[in-house]
C-alpha cells in the first residue's frame, strides 16, 4: 500500500516531463526533443519515436531554409543585369515602368534573404542607444521622404536610451516602417520618427489610416490591404520577425491628427 503510490508518482513524472516538453515546442523552436529520462519502457518507444519525427522535421526545416535563402541570393545577379539593360532602352516610358517591376523584384529578393538571415544566422547583439541608430536611419531615409513629397521629423529624448540589440536588423526594421509610410501616407504631409527614454520607437504619418481590423493582419507574409505595384508584401512581416527576435512588440494604432502610427517597444538595459 505504501509503495504503489511512489512507484506511480516515479513514473507519471518521467510521463510529465515529457507532456511538458511537447507543449513547449513551437513553429520558431525546432531543437526540443522529448526528455526520455524516467520514460516507463512501455511508453519509451512512442517517445522515441515522436522525437525522431521531430528530428526529420527540424532537418527538413533547415533544407527548406538553406533553399530559400539561396534562392533569394541567386537572384541578385539576374536581376543586376536585368536592370542594366533596361537602362540602356531608349523608350522613357517603358524603361520606367520596367525599371518599377525589377525594383519590385530587387525589393522581394532581398526581403527573402533578410528572413531568411533571421532563421538562419544568431543575430549579434550588443548594447546599443537606439537613440542614435533611429536617429542615423532617419538621416540616411531622408533625401528619400522628402523627394516623396513628405516632411521628415525625428524627435527623441536628450539622453542615451540604451537596449540589448542586433544593430543591423533593428535598423533594418525602422527603416522598413519609414518606406511604409512612404509608400501608403498619400504623398504628403509629415512623417514623424521618435524614440522615448522608456525605449518606444514610432513611426507616424499622415496618411488614411490602418481600419482597426487590419492591424494584425497586414503583418502577415504577402497580405496588402488593396493591391499595389509597389513594395514586397513582406516589409512588415520582417519588421514583426525582427521586433520578436529582440523580445519586444509592435503594436499599430492612429494618430490624433490620423493616420497610421507603429510602434515598437523594446526592452531597456538594466
Amino acid at each position: 500500500a505504501l509503495a504503489v503510490p511512489i512507484i506511480t508518482r516515479k513514473i507519471m513524472s518521467g510521463i510529465s516531463d515529457a507532456v511538458a516538453d511537447a507543449r513547449n515546442i513551437s513553429k520558431d523552436d525546432h531543437n526540443t526533443r522529448l526528455r526520455v529520462d524516467n520514460v516507463p519502457s512501455e511508453i519509451l518507444p512512442l517517445v522515441n519515436a515522436v522525437n525522431d519525427a521531430l528530428e526529420r522535421l527540424s532537418q527538413g526545416y533547415d533544407e527548406r531554409d538553406r533553399f530559400l535563402a539561396s534562392a533569394a541570393h541567386e537572384l541578385r545577379a539576374p536581376i543586376a543585369i536585368l536592370d542594366a539593360r533596361i537602362s540602356m532602352l531608349s523608350n522613357e516610358n517603358s524603361r520606367k515602368v520596367l525599371a518599377s517591376d525589377v525594383a519590385r523584384l530587387s525589393n522581394l529578393a532581398e526581403s527573402l534573404l533578410d528572413i531568411q538571415r533571421l532563421s538562419l544566422k544568431p543575430a549579434s547583439f550588443c548594447p546599443v542607444d537606439i537613440r542614435t541608430l533611429v536617429r542615423q536611419t532617419v538621416a540616411d531615409l531622408a533625401p528619400l521622404v522628402i523627394n516623396s513629397g513628405y516632411e521628415p521629423e525625428f524627435i527623441s529624448c536628450n539622453h542615451p536610451v540604451m537596449v540589448n540589440a542586433d544593430t543591423f536588423s533593428l535598423s533594418r526594421a525602422v527603416t522598413n516602417l519609414i518606406q511604409n509610410a512612404v509608400m501608403h501616407a498619400g504623398g504628403g504631409g509629415r512623417i514623424k520618427v521618435s524614440v522615448s527614454q522608456d525605449a518606444v520607437i514610432s513611426v507616424t504619418d499622415e496618411g488614411p489610416g490602418i481600419a482597426w481590423h487590419e492591424r494584425t493582419r497586414i503583418f502577415e507574409p504577402f497580405y496588402r490591404i488593396t493591391p499595389r505595384d509597389q513594395g514586397s508584401g513582406l516589409g512588415l512581416h520582417l519588421v514583426k520577425e525582427i521586433v520578436s527576435l529582440h523580445n519586444g512588440r509592435i503594436e499599430v494604432s492612429e494618430g490624433y491628427k490620423g493616420g497610421a502610427v507603429f510602434e515598437i517597444s523594446l526592452p531597456l538595459m538594466l
